[in-house]
């Protein structure tokens, strides 16, 4: 049996590991590809293949509440329709209109039996009582490693049966989930532990579980939270801001007090001098004399370049208080405040949502 020649093997292996981290690399069809995708399978009667598809797809989103999943929940549900899975179903179409009261099944895609029964679904939505009305209680900004208070106020906190909050780190991969504390005037509090929260503050989404049942209601969702913001601490260049104005502060302090030790030290010379004459010493005179010019000039300098210094820690001390009362000013515009706006219409509800 003929050996493969190690250049070969390793260039095989090179290449084979090449393509599966290039493979690795490629990002996974969004949400409108898979659901074209099961649409296509659907339509070969294809309908465990579309399943797959769909409930992969549906999985890797989170099952998030955005527009984009509405199609999938649809389409998901006739494949169950065609496969006599009618509870799948109308669990399928209900979450449809969950994220979306006003969707619609396409007549020409969908038989009137699926259409009959969609409605039925949209129905049983709108005689379910309404989804609790919350809005955030926005208040100062938090610092990092010290724990960070949620609040959210419900219009009626007799309606809501339970609040949940879901917390993360910006950019992280997951939500920690909670119970909100109800507190007084309708809020419910949660405190975010110390230790979970950093500089970059805090991204949350609020669901609110109605006391009669129903689908919750929501302040945010996985995809696009809200931000509990931290307070600005001094970016790293500030700290040597604030070392700076106290070093050149007390340089210029020891530069004046060296000055004074010269000035002193120039009158005690000049002193001695003028005995050394009185005594007849007129060589030890013009020493000393010539010291009293040194001392002289070196206090001069002591006291100049003390000035100066105290000048510059004066800057800078203007300097960090102008940034401190910026970061101050500018801190409560780092909170999101989002607050919802509820219609009822004929379908049930239509929720608009505002910053203020």
């Amino acid at each position: 049996m003929k050996r493969i020649p190690i250049w070969l093997a390793a260039g095989l292996t090179f290449a084979w590991l090449l393509a599966a981290a290039v493979a690795a690399a490629e990002p996974p069809p969004d949400l409108q590809t898979r659901v074209a995708a099961a649409v296509a399978a659907m339509n070969n009667l294809d309908y465990d293949q579309a399943v797959k598809i769909l409930e992969a797809a549906l999985a890797e989103a989170g099952n998030a509440q955005i527009p984009e999943a509405v199609e999938a929940h649809k389409q998901l549900g006739l494949a169950y329709l065609a496969l006599r899975k009618q509870d799948q179903a109308i669990d399928q179409f209900r979450q449809a209109l969950t994220i979306d009261r006003r969707a619609l099944l396409d007549p020409d895609v969908a038989s009137p039996e699926a259409i009959a029964l969609f409605e039925s679904v949209r129905k049983g939505l709108a005689s379910q009582p309404p989804a609790p009305s919350l809005a955030p209680v926005v208040g100062p900004p938090g610092r990092a490693g010290r724990p960070l208070s949620i609040e959210v106020r419900a219009a009626d906190a007799a309606a809501v049966a339970g609040v949940v909050v879901h917390y993360r780190q910006p950019g992280a991969p997951t939500y920690e989930s909670a119970e909100m504390t109800p507190s007084a005037d309708g809020r419910f509090v949660f405190a975010v532990p110390g230790d979970e929260v950093g500089t970059r503050g805090i991204e949350y989404y609020i669901e609110a579980s109605p006391a009669g049942g129903g689908p919750p209601a929501k302040l945010g969702d996985a995809n696009a939270p809200l931000t509990a913001a931290v307070q600005k601490e001094s970016a790293a260049g500030d700290g040597g801001l604030a070392f700076g104005k106290w070093f050149t502060l007390s340089l210029g302090a020891v530069g004046v007090g060296t000055g004074v030790f010269f000035t002193a030290s120039s009158a005690a010379t000049s002193n001695a001098a003028a005995k050394q004459r009185r005594i007849d010493h007129p060589n030890t005179a013009r020493r000393l004399t010539a010291w009293v010019s040194r001392f002289n000039n070196a206090s001069i300098a002591c006291y100049v370049s003390g000035a100066a210094l105290w000048g510059v820690s004066g800057a800078l001390f203007a300097v960090d208080a102008k940034r401190a009362a910026k970061n101050a000013a500018d801190a409560p515009s780092d909170r999101l405040a989002l607050y919802p706006s509820v219609t009822p219409d004929a379908a049930g509800a239509v929720v608009v949502w505002s910053f203020r």
